[in-house]
């Protein structure tokens, strides 16, 4: 029997180490397909070659339509290496200079913000000029409006600048709206017709475009939000209101017909293709930022990495990312309509597999099997096999305190009382020592309608925590005598408003508004986050908690903690 079962380890390895790298790409994608909800398509280069490519899950869950290579996706933020591309064409033509200023171009723009600007700040996002997703206005008026591009500038145009032009980079989807505005004042046509006939119809990107929601678009995938209970469809934006900072849409296939052209002199010169892939701004640590992508290096030994030009794209309903290895001539393309994979882990581990590198399936979420086991057993018995599952020492699972907070809150605010309690009770046995899961389990007991509980929960959580300032203002607001404990000064939480970056496109914007603090992570809704200590707040409705530090008297940057992670996010402004 011993040898029988040596006879089919040795199997099993040989196996694992005949794997071509085709079949190990396929192996990643169908678990973030299985584990991590990415459903959509797939294309990987290798030297030039397409060695991978394929559509996985569905395109429209309603008519059960699968994703396929030529399923056209909406790119987000992708959109802004095409809009660089023909900013770059027209200063080739003699129409336009990297240094030409904002108020040159469009003349009814700001002077006193306008002549500052240059196309190269805009390009590089060095302009200062707010984000309009950071405005509050655009989330409550604007992006479900169909809306003119002059009523768009005219959102932020008044703003007063993040920093002077050209001495520091902030992500402003509002720099490459301009740029779209500056083609369409040159050229007197449309952006996206400028688009098509200067890029999509010479390199027959036939199944690329600009997204109209009115447009009947073949093959057009349908993009999905994930809840605990499935898919849903996601929230309606108007794509206007992306323009030319993310509203195009394509196809893996198209894309790298696009990759391979930046090869060639066929839509760029090598003078421009070169200043397109030049870093100019730290971007974050290791990470500066071209004309519409992100130059970073990727190690492949001890001494040796490779050069990468990227991008991520998100935008209701989809998430994407196109990875370019220039000096391998490798491409991984990834498009979603089921926003939740990691897509740069996902393209990292691929590129990993292209030059040979060790790497790691990632581990599948135990509180996501909690939740099916609920839908299959009920919660006793899911909560049963949870523990079950932690005890046995699984390395198939992460076992997460924070997303554990998060189910127990989908189970809250979607008014299953009972569950949410479980869930929390769970939490705080697996987690005795922390004030958190106990300041939780409290406001579960509470909502449940156990007050005298949730007390006794509060004041747990206060011996664990004496600065948790969320159970002390609801221990006071329950009349309960909280003297002795400290609570958060205002003056304090105002310090910690600011733009943090998580990476070159995704930033997080603090704001303070009524005595509260709120969080907005580019292209996402809104969320207060509350005090769990003077330095550290957390949301009630996603399992991320954010800490601000600070070197003296300045705050410097903030830890983002999501997903069993720990993200270093520097303040830019």
């Amino acid at each position: 029997m011993l040898k029988k079962i040596f006879f089919f380890q040795i199997v099993f390895l040989v196996s694992v180490f005949a794997q071509s790298k085709t079949e190990k790409i396929d192996q990643v994608v169908k678990f973030y397909n299985n584990n991590q909800s990415f459903s959509g398509a797939v294309l990987v280069s290798e030297h030039s070659k397409v060695i991978y490519s394929r559509g996985i899950g569905l395109a429209n869950r309603e008519w059960d339509i699968p994703n396929t290579t030529d399923t056209k996706f909406r790119l987000g933020s992708l959109t802004k290496q095409f809009t660089a591309a023909v900013i770059l064409q027209l200063v080739e033509q003699g129409k336009l200079k990297l240094d030409t200023k904002l108020s040159d171009i469009l003349t009814d723009y700001p002077k006193d913000t306008g002549n500052k600007i240059t196309i190269h700040n805009l390009l590089t996002h060095s302009s200062g000029v707010r984000d309009y997703l950071s405005i509050p206005e655009y989330f409550k008026e604007y992006v479900r409006k169909d809306t003119k591009l002059q009523e768009l500038i005219d959102l932020f145009k008044n703003e007063k600048l993040d920093f002077e032009p050209g001495t520091s980079w902030s992500y402003s989807n509002s720099g490459y709206v301009l740029l779209g505005a500056i083609i369409e004042k040159i050229t007197g046509k449309p952006y996206e017709e400028v688009v098509k006939e200067n890029i999509f119809t010479p390199l027959g990107m036939n199944n690329s475009g600009y997204d109209h929601f009115r447009d009947i678009i073949k093959k057009r995938a349908t993009g999905y939000d994930r809840t605990p209970d499935g898919y849903r469809n996601c929230d309606f934006v108007d794509m206007s209101t992306p323009y030319a900072a993310g509203a195009l849409y394509s196809t893996v296939e198209d894309l790298f017909k696009w990759d391979q052209a930046l090869y060639t002199d066929k839509i760029l010169s090598e003078k421009s293709r070169q200043k397109i892939f030049t870093g100019y701004f730290d971007a974050s640590p290791g990470v500066k930022y071209g004309y519409g992508w992100v130059i970073t290096y990727f190690k492949t030994g001890d001494n040796d990495s490779t050069l990468i030009a990227d991008h991520g794209g998100g935008i209701y309903g989809f998430n994407t990312r196109i990875r370019r290895e220039i000096e391998e001539n490798n491409c991984v393309i990834l498009l979603n309509n089921t926003p939740g994979a990691n897509l740069n882990e996902m393209s990292e581990t691929i590129s990993k597999i292209l030059h040979g590198l060790p790497y790691e399936m990632p581990k599948k979420s135990a509180s996501d099997k909690l939740y099916a086991d609920y839908r299959k057993s009920g919660i006793d018995k899911a909560v049963e096999n949870y523990i079950e599952l932690e005890k046995s020492g699984s390395k198939d699972y992460y076992f997460n305190e924070d997303e554990l907070n998060r189910l127990g809150y989908n189970f809250l605010s979607g008014k299953k009382l009972h569950e949410a309690v479980v869930v929390f009770k769970l939490n705080a046995d697996l987690h005795p020592s922390s004030a958190m899961a106990f300041d939780n389990y409290a406001e579960g007991l509470l909502a449940y309608g156990d007050t005298a509980a949730s007390i006794a929960n509060y004041k747990k959580s206060l011996e664990f925590n004496k600065k948790n300032l969320n159970a002390v203002n609801v221990l006071k607001r329950l009349n309960v005598d909280v003297s002795g404990f400290s609570s958060i000064d205002i003056e304090l939480m105002k310090t910690y408003v600011g733009k943090y970056q998580i990476k070159p496109e995704l930033i997080i914007d603090v704001t303070f508004e009524d005595g509260k603090l709120y969080a907005q992570v580019t292209g996402q809704p809104r969320y207060e986050i509350i005090p769990e200590t003077p330095t550290r707040f957390f949301s009630k409705m996603l399992a991320a908690k954010i800490e601000f530090l600070k070197d003296g008297d300045k705050i410097t940057h903030a830890i983002v903690y999501v997903n069993g992670r720990q993200l270093n996010c520097l303040k830019i402004d």
